[in-house]
């Protein structure tokens, strides 16, 4: 695994410790776009609140589909803000 960078949660400001643990965030996901684009570190709560946000935008009528990139970056971006980070 890589060495973190930060030791906190670039989202909630959260500090990692043995009970917070820390993921990285692929703000385009690696399914669609192959690793390309930015990582974020943030807390595994975060990162379970921010996939099921994205998933529920994905799945529309019952089927995945897509977004543009654009709109992975808002929901990121929205999602920060919301948390105040």
């Amino acid at each position: 695994m890589k060495r973190r960078k930060t030791t906190e949660c670039q989202i909630c400001g959260r500090e990692y410790d043995r009970k917070v643990k820390f993921s990285r965030h692929h703000v385009l996901p690696k399914r669609y776009f192959k690793g390309n684009g930015k990582v974020e570190e943030i807390c595994r709560d975060c990162h379970d609140e921010l996939e099921f946000i994205i998933k529920k935008q994905e799945c529309k009528d019952n089927k995945r589909t897509k977004l543009t990139a654009k709109e992975y970056h808002v929901i990121f971006v929205l999602y920060k803000a919301s948390k105040g980070g």
